[in-house]
């Protein structure tokens, strides 16, 4: 790949402004639009001063290395001594297992990319040419001299060789998303690889220096502390001080960017950096540009975390064993020259410190290390009394087993809990790494987010606790078979343990053995698991297929029934079949339910609970619903405002009256639920603070359906609600709760509370909620569909696949909303995926309150979420209360979401229970006294 010898080619062009009428594929509405001259971004930023330089082409070639190096002279005497770059410091290089291959990059000119398949599986597919490219080839050069690297040329290297390959990897890893030229996957593509692998390095170098650099400090404050240093408040400051923001942004300015717009680019330019070095040079490279030259430093205040939890001192000066007591001198003079003990001393040390296994009270049976040790691969050499000191005996000596075999629900001793989570915490980022590699080698052609994906289903899923279970370790896990028993029939406590060992284990084979060895416990099927497979005779599975079968056939001559809906899981439900008569009635052909007991009804709503069973069936029923369309030709579309799951929503005006208006341009979605939509809209209309539809039109040749709506001048959210007072927070959640309150009395759920649907004019202080595209009648008994909401407004029983759910929802989305606006935390519960957002919810309500829900409604959750929910105290409110929201907290708005934000559903206010709290007494005394005056 000829990086070097790509030429720069900047086209400019220019658009004379115009005024343009037409119809979009998307918008059936004439559009009218200006096109306005663009401001193409300068390729420098304020603080560099270009100076004009006179070179002769025939002197130097405009791709000569030489000229660029005179030109970035050139600019560096044009910086304004004004500008202070910040001191850079070398902290530390730790000896790691990548060592060697470190090496052996820096010292092989023409080395095989064949040996090295991870690296060549990040590199695109095809090569690269001019039109793919996003910036200069000065900046190359400029990127390569500011990281420290040689910026001599490569043309003279094969087009195997990983130095000239370094070239395109570092080209792929500044990779804009907001400002490609081009689509072409593969470049694209081989940016988000490199950023996919990059997070899991950089997690796990801080790990390890963390655990070096903290050797009494819990996991928990070493999460703050890499999260403050690569997190979205310093990361632009980490850019700058290397000098790459050209690089990264083509922008003059990047303060001037949105949040939106500045922190993903930044996040995975960066990523994709370090997995480009790790790839090339190793992780002692990581830690060398990490420190040297972005200059990051661990012990800056903003780094530090809120909570340190330091130990005790205590006594590990001597190990413990077999009735002998060893000094840990008696202990090194055993070493043998391969001992990985001593090849490893700080992360090793750091996770294992010496003597810690002479606590009381092992919760694993001692006696079994050896089966334990020789099936995970680590056979133990036996002589006399005092095993063999080798790398397997250290794991012992060390006290590895004894702690990656303790549980966490059972351990109250402090110190070995403490060490055991350190080995959980660094085995947790190394799979988290190995597991990376193995899809890039095996996904040639995915790109990062595809990855991402296939990474988290796969640990979560497939290894979790897999060869614990698969190799018989459970027993050794717990010392009382009792005990164990009592979990093997819990997976509730048994699963989060069985993760957390795994993982221990995984970090006790890398701090020992290094890298390898956790891919051998991760990928290899141990012999152990084959075996007993192959000793099952064939005659047993015999009996149980031939019972299949005859199963099979009379399925096939059974009638065709449809099951009742259940909700799954339902431990409550028993099939009790009555002795005089069959489960299937053969005279009506179908199921006989009524020889089946089903469980009573679990769950009503507390108010409006009978109002569409006492109106008549019209009211409800939407698909009976016969449209009166509207013409089409009274609108036309002004400017596009938002889109959605379900449609677009465009500004309009009225050519008959010049009224503005709001155009909903519904995407391509069942009748039914268009249908529906436009019923509870017509159920609803003229109540208060409810949208008003207006009109309801079709184009005549797509089909397509479009809803005119009153427009509603309305600020965004994310710019309104920092600037409300505590009264505007009141007053509006009053409003709001007008309109909840209505639509709940009409039978009607929304379905989908939250500020993006709650438009606010606050210059007339008018409150609108709007889109009620996923609202449904509420029928008592009925069992509904779970995907609805938005996932950080996701009510618990959305969470848990509760489906009889009721009114009630919109209050959870209320609460959550209302959480975000006087804690100025938006959103207040920021889940990654519907089960992390359980977890969040978990970890400020606690677990206690979710397990008697549960409990409540024969509920079970699924053993995955279980395993990551965990156990949680409840938080306090109070916890939430900064500088920032101090002056929006009072004990009146604490009781109100603290009365909204509960796990059971019927404990909750409804809208006009919440309408009468103390919370909104102010509101309603001015409210009462507006109504006296007019």
């Amino acid at each position: 790949m000829e990086l070097s010898s790509f030429s720069s080619l900047v086209h400019h062009s220019s658009l004379i402004s115009d005024n343009i009428s037409f119809s979009s594929s998307i918008s059936p509405f004439p559009l009218q639009i200006s096109l306005k001259t663009p401001k193409l971004p300068k390729p420098t930023s304020q603080n560099l001063r270009i100076s004009a330089v006179a070179i002769e082409p025939q002197e130097q070639p405009q791709n000569s290395p030489q000229r660029l190096l005179k030109e970035l002279d050139e600019r560096k005497r044009a910086t304004s001594p004004r500008q202070k770059v910040p001191p850079r410091r070398f902290i530390l290089r730790p000896p790691l297992d990548d060592k060697r291959l470190a090496d052996r990059f820096l010292k092989s000119p023409q080395l095989s990319l064949k040996s090295f398949p991870l690296l060549s599986s990040c590199l695109p597919s095809t090569r690269l040419n001019n039109a793919d490219k996003t910036w200069m080839d000065e900046y190359l050069l400029e990127a390569k001299q500011a990281l420290g690297y040689s910026l001599d040329p490569s043309e003279n290297l094969g087009d195997d060789n990983p130095a000239k390959h370094f070239d395109t990897l570092l080209y792929l890893a500044f990779q804009h998303p907001a400002c490609e030229r081009t689509k072409a996957r593969h470049v694209r593509s081989g940016h988000s690889r490199l950023l996919f692998l990059g997070q899991y390095v950089l997690e796990l170098a801080f790990a390890e220096y963390f655990l070096q650099r903290y050797p009494r400090e819990s996991p928990a404050p070493m999460r703050e502390r890499v999260y403050n240093l690569i997190g979205k408040r310093n990361l632009p400051k980490w850019i700058k001080a290397a000098r790459l923001q050209n690089l990264v942004f083509p922008y003059d300015d990047m303060d001037r960017l949105t949040r939106k717009e500045r922190e993903p680019p930044v996040k995975s330019v960066f990523w994709a950096l370090f997995g480009a070095i790790y790839l090339c040079f190793g992780l002692p490279e990581v830690y060398r540009v990490l420190f040297e030259v972005f200059g990051m430093d661990p012990e800056d205040e903003e780094c530090q975390p809120k909570l340190r939890r330091q130990l005790e001192d205590v006594d590990y000066v001597s190990v413990e064993f077999e009735g002998n007591k060893l000094s840990w001198q008696d202990v090194a003079a055993y070493k043998p020259p391969e001992d990985a003990l001593f090849a490893h001393p700080r992360l090793f040390r750091a996770c294992v410190p010496p003597g810690m296994h002479r606590f009381r009270g092992n919760l694993w049976d001692f006696d079994s290390r050896s089966q334990v040790m020789q099936i995970l691969g680590y056979p133990l050499a036996v002589k006399d009394r005092i095993p063999e000191i080798t790398e397997a005996r250290n794991i012992e000596l060390g006290l590895g087993l004894q702690l990656c075999f303790l549980h966490p629900s059972k351990h109250k001793f402090e110190h070995p809990r403490f060490c055991y989570e350190r080995l959980e915490y660094v085995g947790q980022k190394i799979q988290d790494l190995v597991m990376a590699e193995r899809l890039l080698m095996k996904h040639l052609d995915a790109p990062g987010l595809w990855l991402q994906e296939k990474h988290r289903r796969i640990l979560m899923n497939k290894f979790c606790g897999r060869y614990l279970r698969e190799k018989n370790l459970h027993r050794s896990i717990i010392f009382s078979e009792q005990v164990q028993d009592a979990y093997e029939h819990n997976r509730r406590l048994r699963n989060p343990a069985t993760t957390a060992v795994q993982q221990a284990l995984h970090g006790l084979a890398y701090t020992v053995y290094g890298k390898p060895d956790v891919r051998r416990l991760m990928l290899q099927h141990h012999p152990h698991h084959h075996q007993q497979q192959q000793q099952q005779p064939p005659r047993v599975l015999a009996l149980p297929l031939r019972v299949l079968f005859v199963c099979g056939l009379l399925a096939l001559r059974a009638p065709f029934a449809h099951p009742p809906i259940l909700r799954t899981p339902c431990p409550a439900f028993n099939l009790t079949v009555s002795p005089s008569h069959d489960i299937f009635d053969k005279s009506e052909r179908r199921i006989n339910l009524g020889e089946i007991s089903t469980p009573q009804l679990m769950s009503k709503a507390r108010v409006y609970a009978d109002v569409n069973v006492l109106r008549p069936k019209d009211y409800w029923d939407y698909e009976s619903l016969t449209v009166q369309w509207g013409d089409q030709d009274d609108y036309e579309v002004v400017r596009k405002v938002g889109r959605g799951k379900y449609s677009e929503v465009f500004e309009g005006i009225n050519v008959n009256t010049n009224e503005r208006c709001i155009i909903k341009i519904l995407k391509p979605v069942k009748k039914k639920k268009i249908k529906r939509e436009i019923k509870i809209l017509q159920n609803l209309c003229g109540g208060p603070n409810v949208v008003k539809l207006l009109d309801i039109v079709r184009d005549q040749h797509s089909k397509t359906p479009s809803l005119i709506f009153e427009y509603v001048n309305s600020t965004d959210f994310k710019v309104l609600y920092p600037t409300l007072t505590d009264y505007d927070i009141r007053y509006y959640i009053y409003e709001l709760l007008k309109a909840l309150d209505y639509c709940h009395s009409q039978g009607i759920m929304h379905r989908d509370v939250k500020p993006h649907n709650v438009m606010i004019d606050h210059e007339l202080r008018k409150l609108r909620l709007i889109d009620w595209g996923l609202a449904e009648f509420y029928h008592p008994g009925k069992e509904y569909n779970v995907r609805v909401a938005s996932r950080y407004f996701k009510g618990p029983e959305l969470l848990v696949d509760l489906q009889d759910y009721d009114y009630s929802l919109d209050m959870w989305s209320l609460g959550c909303m209302f959480a975000g606006m006087i804690f100025r935390k938006e959103p207040f519960f920021y889940g990654h995926d519907n089960h992390d957002q359980l977890v969040k919810i978990a970890k400020v309500l606690g677990t206690d309150e979710l397990n008697a829900y549960l409990n409540k409604y024969h509920l079970e959750l699924d053993p995955q979420l279980d395993a990551l929910v965990g156990r949680h105290s409840r938080k306090p409110w109070s916890k939430f209360v900064n500088p920032d929201n101090q002056h929006l907290i009072s004990p009146e708005a604490i009781d109100f979401l603290d009365k909204l934000l509960r796990y059971d559903h019927q404990d909750r206010l409804t809208a006009r229970e919440a309408m009468a709290h103390p919370y909104f007494s102010q509101v309603r005394a001015a409210e009462s006294s507006r109504m006296r005056t007019q």
